[in-house]
């Protein structure tokens, strides 16, 4: 189903977003102003992506209660 594979990709990227967070954190890169400010970069892009999937999340969910209840109503 289509929420299923949104949690999945959810849980992707969040992966992806703690990795970018610790990247950042590498004293390697915090020394480097510019890979620096490429990994800020990176990690912002990635955090407005895990902020839409949620909004989509949401979405989906909204959806689904919206046609459960029709279909309880249709049924009552």
């Amino acid at each position: 189903s289509e929420l299923k594979d949104m949690e999945e990709t959810i849980l992707r990227a969040e992966e992806l977003l703690e990795q970018q967070r610790k990247a950042l954190e590498d004293p390697a890169v915090a020394g480097h102003h510019v890979e620096a400010q490429k990994r800020w970069e990176e990690l912002e892009t990635a955090k407005k992506h895990v902020e839409t999937l949620y909004a989509r999340w949401e979405e989906l969910e909204a959806i689904r209660t919206q046609a459960d209840e029709s279909g309880r109503k249709l049924r009552g």
